[in-house]
């Protein structure tokens, strides 16, 4: 069975800089070509725009300036050099990123100064700044409609602070790449999955086929990753620890799946050979939304295999401990979700239960190592198939 990944492999991979190994510009562009991202537009290397990587100099205006030209020209690659003695770390406020952009680099890290300037609104009308340090969304406020589609990141390190909420905060996407991306010190999430201009445009899936490989996240509140929505979604071979609750007092989750209203459906969700270590709350949760709200939500097709869980739970709400936990305690239950397989995972030494499911519908629980520790499912209104694991079965049906 699966044991996930070290986090000096993932940094490996990642190639971010001081933190990892540097890798090849040229290999960068060559594999972001590979993962569906055009390689036809404006090339633009920051530099040669007048940007500084002394970790002083405010590069905002340079880098959005470059970001817009590419969106533009309907197209492009901005590349940030992390190389070549002119210093590897970019100081910026929250960046706009347009459609069919790709952004590259060898090491480099992008370092927030706060949010960068609103370009969207909510449904309400309440605007939306670039608080995220990669915003990735329609600029609404410009007349743009519709996703974002062709969004590729790799080989940068993203470092957030008191003022920036995530690394990189996605609404309204198709074909998103994340790769060899490390991300830390953010007040929320690392990586945001999330709607948050209900009423602006129309879609059933407003974040579909993203794929965040080889990346890895620490020192975050809030969650690791959070996926409010999605359709398609894998994170593969990746590296999330430190994970607080945040200001706001959150579930402290290293993926939290989490939808918030009816509109936000989650399908298709596949968490593998991933290592999620020391959060505050479960190392996984794939939650409805607290009760009385008239929320109904279905969970299709989730998997969970050859992950590493360990060690989390470490806060003190004992509803959000433990390993892997469905319907966290306490909150209303769910329409029956289809097809939420946990495989070939080791989970073991959380603060609470090494895995505890409720109204999950279908659950697959296949060779598993639990290390002797109980396991709890509620086995009411559901159907549990499980065989080969390591562990004992505590089971409820009420």
């Amino acid at each position: 069975m699966g044991a996930g990944v070290s986090r000096a492999d993932v940094l490996k991979r990642a190639g971010a800089g001081a933190i990892g190994v540097a890798a090849v510009g040229a290999l960068a562009r060559s594999e972001s070509a590979s993962a569906g991202v055009g390689t036809s537009g404006t090339q633009i290397n920051i530099c040669d725009r007048g940007a500084k990587g002394d970790g002083v100099t405010d590069n905002t205006a340079i880098i959005q300036g470059a970001l817009d030209e590419i969106r533009a020209a309907g197209g492009g690659e901005l590349y940030i050099p992390g190389t070549g003695g002119g210093g590897r770390v970019f100081m910026t406020q929250g960046l706009w990123v347009p459609s069919n952009t790709r952004i590259v680099s060898d090491g480099a890290q992008l370092r927030a100064s706060g949010p960068g300037p609103s370009r969207a609104h909510s449904g309400d009308g309440d605007p939306i700044p670039a608080d995220g340090l990669l915003t990735i969304a329609p600029q609404i406020n410009s007349g743009e409609s519709g996703v974002r589609t062709n969004v590729f990141v790799e080989n940068i390190e993203l470092v957030g602070n008191s003022r920036i909420k995530y690394g990189i905060w996605a609404d309204g996407v198709r074909l998103l790449r994340i790769r060899g991306v490390h991300i830390a010190g953010t007040t929320y999430e690392g990586i945001s999955l999330a709607r948050r201009m209900t009423g602006v445009y129309s879609t059933p899936y407003p974040i579909e086929l993203v794929r965040i490989v080889d990346t890895a996240i620490e020192y975050c509140g809030e969650n690791g990753i959070a996926v409010i929505t999605g359709h398609d979604v894998v994170i593969d071979r990746c590296w999330i620890s430190n994970i607080s609750a945040g200001p706001a007092g959150g579930p402290g989750a290293g993926i939290d799946v989490e939808p918030n209203q009816t509109t936000d459906l989650i399908n298709g969700i596949t968490i593998s050979s991933t290592q999620i270590v020391n959060t505050w709350g479960a190392g996984i949760i794939l939650s409805a939304p607290p009760g009385g709200n008239g929320n109904s939500q279905e969970f299709r097709d989730i998997t969970i295999s050859g992950c590493r869980v360990h060690a989390n739970g470490t806060g003190g709400n004992v509803n959000e401990r433990g390993g892997v936990k469905f319907a966290a305690a306490g909150e209303a239950a769910v329409t029956p979700g289809y097809g939420v397989v946990v495989s070939g995972n080791h989970i073991f030494d959380n603060g609470g239960d090494p895995m505890w499911g409720d109204h999950y519908g279908t659950l697959v629980v296949t060779g598993n190592d639990f290390k002797s520790g109980d396991y709890k499912v509620n086995t009411h209104g559901n159907q549990l198939i499980q065989a080969g694991n390591f562990g004992v079965m505590n089971t409820s049906g009420t």
